[in-house]
């Protein structure tokens, strides 16, 4: 029996990737299942497989958007006290101002409705979009009203939550934005109603006047009533009047109006039920169940559960005509008994969010979020407008070390999920900054981890690096872009970035692999990249003499002859020049002498001389390949350069001699 098995590994291999493949381990003692024996790999069947993280936000132009406008509120809610006045930017993409109010006035409530606007947005333009992926599409759309509902009765109950605030009047609007069918259908009826015909022949005159009533909009349900041929017949003349006399709880209010809005929806609920006992609506079916539905009559529960396309339209609807002056500890009973009423719904994981918001528990809620929109966007967002609202601390007895980890964390997550993809990266950096002392190690591991791929790129890593004051990170990338240019044969950038990288281990490798390719290509050139090098010459020998070198032949091309000739005979006696190089300075020396004698002294051009006859000496004795192929580059001008120096020290002595 075979003593290996195949197994499959998996490595990382950066932020957000993992590396697959096939390999062989060793069977253990105890594995002896004898039908278990691993085939043989086939020759270049094996493959390495590289897993990358994937999310809805890396797809779709509209969550891109919806991604950088949120993350621009994010920003302000963390670096404004939004219950002070401040100054903030609120410019976002596309151009508009999503607050309608003055930026010192901004608050958390305006900071919910812009996170709410995006996400509407957001599910718009994906419900128009035309792409290959439709089915894909439109079940994002969903996922992001299904998110907006709940950013909206997250604000409702834990944000815009004022000490003499009432919850049912912010309950129905929560309904009317997200379920406008009523009014629209409303509105349909209205367009398409016809002289001849009365308007309550329209099919859908009743469903609208229903529907309006249903969600508590009575005002509208009284004026649709008003176009009806019969409205002075008692059923409708007495269905529009107790309409118009129901009495309206306002959002914001003090505790003894609440006490005369009860007194006044008795009386008034009173009032409905004895019209129903005197018979009024006998003669109309339509206008008894409406009014049954008015007085809040158990023999109504059909209408509003047929009217209910869900639980929680059930839930607004109920508390509308049965507890209307609901507090918000009772919201999670009456939730639990509306959602039992859709028991077909109930594993769903949106119902299970919203049916933890009425019970006011938002840990189950973040908990929930997470698995239900898996990149981590909702959770986050929605965190942090409870934890600025003070809302977790308060669950955990104010301690705010349980509520401050827990936002962290979820930044953390999120903005390493942002700093795996290409295109993202830097708006994930943003966001770890915020996540404490992990949050800035991580954004410098990434910042390690991307390659640049253009030296645009690199500057852009490097401002990053800056901004972060990342010095060991800044080397790094300027490291990786000087090896990229050594690897491309780029010598002078590869250079520059390599003394940018205060690198002086590979700056002395870049200038010597520059000094040979000088020795090899004399019209080789890095002078535009050794101007203003300061001090950063000093930590190489090899930069020094090439900095040096590139001195000698500037002064030579601008006339500065004696100068150059200095900086050349320094060059070649110092004994500083690597052995590769000594024959270029000695054909630069020739030529020098044969141009100019009178730049030259007699003792100087011995020198030279003798530096020729050592370096022909030395590499005789040691023949290594690199004194070899030196010999062998000045084998064919060796025989001048003695000619030269000889008539040159001669020329020199008669020309001191006559100045003695």
């Amino acid at each position: 029996m075979s003593k290996v098995r195949s197994r499959t590994v998996g490595r990382f291999v950066g932020l957000g990737r993992l590396s697959c493949h096939r390999t062989r381990v060793p069977r253990p003692e105890g594995d002896l299942d004898p039908g278990s024996s691993p085939a043989p790999f086939s020759e270049g069947g094996e493959k390495v497989t590289l897993v990358r993280e994937d999310s809805a936000l890396f797809e779709q132009p509209a969550v891109r958007t919806l991604l950088n406008n949120s993350h621009a509120v994010f920003s302000i809610l963390q670096s404004y006290d939004l219950h002070e006045n401040h100054t903030a930017d609120t410019t976002f993409d596309h151009g508009y101002q999503i607050f309608d109010v003055d930026p010192s006035e901004l608050s958390l409530v305006h900071a919910s409705r812009a996170y709410r606007l995006f996400l509407r947005d957001c599910t718009l333009e994906l419900q128009e979009s035309q792409g290959a992926d439709r089915e894909h599409t439109q079940n994002l759309s969903a996922l992001f009203y299904s998110v907006e509902l709940i950013f909206h009765l997250a604000e409702i109950l834990n944000i815009d939550k004022g000490q003499d605030s009432n919850l049912l009047p912010k309950l129905q609007e929560w309904m009317r934005y997200h379920f406008p069918e009523s009014i629209e259908l409303a509105e349909k009826v209205l367009r398409g109603r016809d002289e001849k015909t009365p308007i309550e022949c329209h099919p859908d005159f009743w469903s609208a006047v229903t529907g309006l009533v249903v969600l508590g909009q009575v005002r509208e349900a009284r004026q649709l009533l008003g176009q009806h041929s019969k409205k002075e017949t008692p059923a409708v003349r007495a269905l529009r009047t107790l309409l118009h006399s129901k009495p309206d709880l306002k959002s914001s209010s003090g505790t003894s109006a609440v006490i005369n809005f009860t007194v006044q929806w008795e009386a008034w609920r009173k009032e409905v039920l004895e019209q129903i006992t005197s018979g009024v609506f006998g003669s109309n079916v339509q206008c008894l169940q409406l009014a049954e539905l008015l007085a809040g009559d158990n023999k109504a529960f059909k209408l509003v559960y047929e009217q209910s396309e869900t639980w929680y339209k059930f839930l607004v609807c109920y508390l509308t005509y049965w507890q209307p002056s609901v507090l918000p500890y009772q919201l999670g009973d009456h939730a639990r008994m509306c959602m039992n009423m859709f028991e077909a719904h109930e594993s769903r994981a949106l119902d299970k969010i919203l049916l933890s918001l009425c019970d006011c528990d938002l840990y189950q809620v973040i908990e929930n979020l997470q698995e239900f929109a898996e990149s981590g966007w909702a959770a986050l967002h929605l965190t942090d407008l409870l934890f600025h609202a003070g809302r977790l601390s308060n669950l955990v007895s104010q301690d705010y070390k349980v509520a401050e980890n827990l936002r962290q964390d979820l930044i953390l997550q999120f903005g390493c999920l942002l700093a795996s993809n290409d295109s993202l990266w830097r708006t994930g950096l943003s966001y770890l900054d915020l996540a404490g002392p992990q949050g800035v190690g991580q954004a410098e591991l990434i910042l390690l981890s991307r390659k640049p791929d253009s030296e645009a790129n690199a500057e852009i890593l490097l401002q990053e690096s800056r901004k972060r004051n990342f010095a060991s990170a800044e080397q790094v990338i300027c490291t990786v872009v000087s090896r990229q240019h050594v690897g491309q044969r780029r010598l002078g950038s590869a250079l520059m970035w390599a003394i940018r990288a205060e690198n002086h281990g590979l700056s002395s490798s870049v200038a010597e692999l520059i000094l040979r390719q000088m020795a090899k290509d004399d019209q080789f050139s890095v002078a535009d990249i050794l101007t203003d090098l300061g001090t950063s010459i000093i930590s190489s020998g090899y930069l020094v003499f090439l900095v040096k070198y590139n001195e000698y032949l500037s002064k030579y091309q601008q006339g500065s002859r004696k100068e150059a000739v200095a900086i050349l005979i320094d060059l070649l006696t110092s004994g500083f020049a690597p052995p590769y190089f000594v024959p270029v300075l000695l054909k630069k020396a020739g030529q020098a002498a044969k141009d100019s004698v009178s730049e030259f002294s007699s003792a100087d051009l011995c020198n030279i001389l003798g530096v020729l006859e050592e370096f022909v000496v030395t590499a005789q004795i040691n023949p290594s390949k690199e004194a070899k192929s030196a010999l062998d580059s000045l084998e064919s001008c060796e025989k001048e350069i003695r000619e030269v120096l000889a008539q040159s020290i001669c020329l020199a002595e008669v020309s001191e001699l006559s100045f003695v």
